[in-house]
């Protein structure tokens, strides 16, 4: 069960995108756990409960569709990158499978330690970012930089 792999505490969910978490309370096997549900109304807001579910949001949950300011390069078997990503998705780094980019903050293959670099990175706000299709492997993400002014 995902409560005994420590999602109740965020990290996990997080990671996973996850959303909103649904607790079936009629499962037997949670009936047993009272404390199950109090731990997660604890960590959780409750968005409806009714007789047979509870459902919760986790507000930090990181979206489908992110970004951040730096990227690191993948060289190498993808089957084996998934450690890597997420390693450096909890330190808001982006990984790329391509070898040739030219501001990455590091580059990776089958053989390298799982470490992030020693450079900062942060999400990206999404809110003045444009998609473009250059091919079908290969998308841009651009970030309009907007002036602010102030009267």
């Amino acid at each position: 069960m995902l409560h005994n792999a420590g999602a109740v505490h965020g990290k996990l969910l997080n990671l996973v995108g996850a959303r909103y978490i649904v607790l079936d309370k009629t499962d037997p096997s949670m009936a047993q756990q009272p404390s199950v549900f109090a731990m997660y109304r604890q960590a959780f807001p409750s968005v409806v409960e009714n007789d047979d579910f509870l459902i919760l949001r986790n507000d930090g949950a990181h979206p489908y569709v992110s970004a951040t300011t730096r990227v690191c390069t993948y060289a190498g078997d993808l089957a084996r990158s998934a450690p890597l990503a997420l390693t450096l998705a909890a330190k808001h780094f982006t990984l790329v499978y391509d070898a040739d980019f030219p501001d990455a903050a590091k580059a990776y293959d089958d053989t390298s330690m799982l470490s992030p670099p020693a450079l900062e990175s942060a999400p990206l706000s999404l809110s003045y970012v444009q998609l473009t299709r250059e091919t079908d492997e290969r998308i841009y993400i651009i970030w309009l930089r907007r002036a602010i002014a102030s009267s």
